[in-house]
């Protein structure tokens, strides 16, 4: 039996650090659904209408899943004129997701929905604290985005490709986009159903 190199055998500390960040935010969300729906089920009187812009920022996230999917694998093929068009594809998908956001908080503010209401201020709290996880994870794109314009001719993506390294932001934030997707559609589906 071969023995693994060190770093091989523990693995990439970085992937298990971001998978302990992943871990600890969904317990945070798992916490705040729980007495989101405790307190909404004891409410009476009339619900909140979810806003359509939260619809549209649903079907964003989504696609900017898949399209991150494809760009990795463009990059794993060493398509990596096509991984860098993936990326900026998902980066303006996600752009489009945090604009709908904000536009769906416009139009809850507008309907009257404020903090002093109880889902109202659960329904802020939680697609808030969401946007803030986004912002992290929209300037990580941004970073693979910046390195892949770099290296999207193919002598220069096949070098970064070779070094374990420089794919390790990559992981991260890949990890962790679609970590922000299902998190994103596990709330929307919370809010729906209350």
């Amino acid at each position: 039996m071969a023995m693994k190199s060190l770093p091989t055998a523990r693995g990439n500390p970085y992937i298990t650090i971001i998978w302990l960040l992943i871990i600890g935010s969904g317990i945070l969300f798992l916490f705040l659904i729980i007495a989101y729906l405790i307190r909404v089920n004891n409410l009476s009187g009339k619900h909140i209408i979810i806003p359509g812009y939260f619809y549209l920022s649903t079907v964003f996230i989504f696609a900017s899943s898949l399209t991150l999917h494809q760009a990795n694998k463009c990059f794993r093929k060493e398509l990596f004129k096509a991984y860098f068009s993936w990326i900026g594809i998902t980066v303006l998908a996600a752009i489009a997701f945090c604009i709908f956001q904000i536009l769906g908080w416009q139009n809850l503010f507008n309907q009257g929905v404020n903090f002093k209401n109880i889902e109202g201020a659960f329904i802020y709290i939680l697609s808030g604290l969401h946007f803030s996880h986004m912002a992290f994870g929209l300037t990580g794109l941004a970073l693979v985005l910046r390195d892949s314009f770099k290296n999207r001719r193919y002598v220069d993506g096949f070098i970064v490709s070779l070094n374990p390294a420089k794919n390790t932001l990559a992981q991260i934030v890949t990890i962790f986009w679609h970590f922000l997707g299902f998190l994103w559609i596990a709330l929307f589906c919370v809010f729906l159903i209350h």
